[in-house]
């Protein structure tokens, strides 16, 4: 088969790759290069979906600390849907401890992908 032509989908699990990127010490993460990370994985096949899917940051009025969580969230998702990152935002909300939008099957394929990417200092997916 011609990779070529072969086309590609990236799904994004958002928790879990937020709190990765956390880990390995990235701190910006809504300057993050998501758009160059989904090229990588799609190397030289035809990428035609770039999705991060989320769970929504609930805050009551009065909680500062919810309020800025979700204005960050805000702030990444436009990030995200900017032209040079070219990203659907699919939004849910918990229930329990189960996403209720997407597959567990696209957030393993994703999590193993993200796990073996090469992620230090130098790596090209950093703004």
């Amino acid at each position: 088969m011609n990779s070529a032509k072969t086309r590609v989908a990236v799904f994004i699990d958002g928790g879990n790759f937020y709190h990765k990127l956390k880990d390995i010490n990235i701190k910006n993460t809504s300057r993050f290069g998501y758009r160059q990370l989904s090229n990588w994985l799609a190397r030289d096949r035809i990428l035609v979906y770039a999705g991060y899917y989320i769970g929504v940051v609930r805050a009551k009025p009065d909680d500062a600390k919810g309020q800025r969580l979700r204005a960050g969230q805000v702030g990444l998702f436009n990030f995200l849907r900017s032209p040079k990152q070219g990203f659907v935002i699919r939004q849910g909300y918990l229930r329990g401890a189960i996403y209720h939008f997407y597959s567990p099957r696209s957030t393993e394929l994703t999590t193993k992908s993200c796990a073996h990417a090469n992620w230090n200092q130098n790596s090209p997916f950093r703004n």
